[in-house]
């Protein structure tokens, strides 16, 4: 468990305010990432499928997408394809998406989706914090 003062510490090294899309259709898992986010003072918006994920990135500009791999409508797999295909705005195709799921997904995996990473399912906030960190600097 981290304790309150190195928690503190950490939000503070966090220097950039990013714009993050969260795709996730399960309400407990998608109200836990918004808090989280907001807390770290991250401008935040949920969507619950991939389509509407497309919709929104077509809508909008985001610095950082956090997509579930299996919902209804369209799967994060077929919108991180589409996404990748340009559907959302050629611009808008090289967006860093990471995969929310509860199975392993290798390398090579990754690549031909087109995400950047995958965080496993349950996922552990102190491992968003690092991937956080990682893509701010």
């Amino acid at each position: 468990m981290v304790s309150v003062d190195l928690f503190h510490t950490h939000l503070l090294s966090l220097k950039n305010c990013m714009r993050i899309l969260i795709v996730e259709d399960e309400d407990i898992n998608r109200a836990l990432l918004e808090f989280h986010f907001k807390r770290l003072k991250h401008d935040v918006v949920s969507v619950t499928n991939g389509l509407d994920a497309i919709k929104a990135i077509q809508r909008e500009s985001f610095d950082l997408v956090f997509m579930d791999c299996y919902m209804p409508t369209m799967g994060g797999y077929e919108a991180t394809e589409k996404i990748r295909a340009g559907l959302a705005g050629e611009d808008k195709s090289v967006i860093p998406i990471y995969a929310f799921t509860s199975e392993e997904i290798s390398d090579k995996q990754l690549d031909s989706i087109g995400l950047n990473g995958h965080l496993k399912k349950p996922f552990d906030l102190n491992e968003i914090d690092g991937l956080m960190k990682k893509v701010t600097n």
